[in-house]
């Protein structure tokens, strides 16, 4: 009997003490597997802070990159970034490569860079890679990349090759401004309108142009009357939309316009001086045909008598 007791006593304390060895195995081999484990850096989100993402425009994009190991620190990170096109390019005041010397493990950091996209750039997207070199505690060094890929937004862009106005004008006679302008964007442009502020009838101040087909051009003569005399500023600008109804506008150009008033004399006025002046000659020159008919004719009957 006291042997059996013994036997049970031990089998007891063999079941208790096996799981709790493999438990404390097990925290141990995973405490070891996150210590050792590697940093991986990745970029996780980007946004577009100042500027536009348009053809010919310059934008600002904000990156933020995370070591997304909790549990290891990356070291000596490098940032690399390409863009698939020369027409995308870093603005003079960025540069291709950033360093930190430490991302923590779990945290992010961010770092802003400047592009222009010219306007040969021929893609919708703006494809930006991003290649990351760090390494870990042990210098073992790593890479990996993200790319990403904005939209691009390519605007309707108006060019404005001739805006001529003439220098003088007449009060309330019709003065001309000569535009020709190109559609240099991608897509077509719906409606243009020219717009002009100064002392200008109210019906001129706007004065619609019509539709521009990307790459076409458009060249028109069009007429303002003035409403005042004198030295006449006038600014000219225009405003111009795509098919979505976005509104672009070109900045406003200034003229100076001398504008005199009409002294020119009716014409029919002068024609009926002259007329009056020829009708009193006329007059004068048959009173005076009579009078000498009646003069010859008091001569002739006189003659008359001393024949007889």
């Amino acid at each position: 009997m006291k042997k059996l007791n013994i036997i049970a006593v031990i089998i007891m304390v063999f079941i208790i003490t096996i799981p709790n060895l493999n438990t404390s195995t097990a925290y141990g081999d995973t405490a070891s597997a996150l210590t050792n484990a590697d940093p991986v850096i990745a970029l996780t989100n980007y946004e577009i802070v100042d500027g536009k993402l348009e053809i010919g425009e310059e934008f600002t994009i904000k990156v933020t990159i995370k070591n997304c190991n909790k549990y290891a620190d990356a070291y000596n990170v490098v940032v690399d970034v390409a863009s698939q096109d020369l027409a995308l390019r870093l603005s003079d005041d960025s540069v291709n490569q950033v360093y930190f010397e430490t991302i923590g493990a779990g945290k992010e950091v961010s770092f802003e860079q400047t592009f222009a996209l010219g306007d040969a750039y021929p893609y919708d997207n703006a494809m930006l890679t991003y290649t990351f070199y760090y390494s870990n505690a042990a210098t073992e060094e790593f890479d990996n990349r993200t790319i990403i890929t904005p939209k691009v937004v390519i605007p309707c862009k108006l060019t404005l090759n001739i805006l001529s106005v003439a220098s003088s004008a007449t009060l309330g006679s019709r003065s001309l401004v000569n535009v020709r302008c190109t559609n240099s964007g991608t897509i077509d442009i719906e409606d243009i309108t020219m717009n002009i502020e100064g002392a200008v009838n109210d019906k001129y101040k706007s004065i619609e142009l019509g539709s521009l087909k990307a790459n076409e051009q458009l060249m028109q003569d069009c007429y303002i009357t003035f409403n005042s005399v004198g030295k006449q500023d006038i600014k000219i600008s225009f405003t111009y939309h795509d098919k979505e109804g976005n509104e672009y506008t070109l900045d406003k150009s200034e003229y100076t316009v001398n504008v005199t008033s009409n002294t020119t004399k009716p014409r029919t006025s002068s024609l009926n001086g002259k007329m009056k002046k020829i009708w009193t000659l006329l007059e004068a020159g048959i009173i005076i045909i009579i009078i000498l008919a009646i003069i010859i004719k008091i001569w002739l009957n006189k003659r008359k008598q001393n024949l007889y």
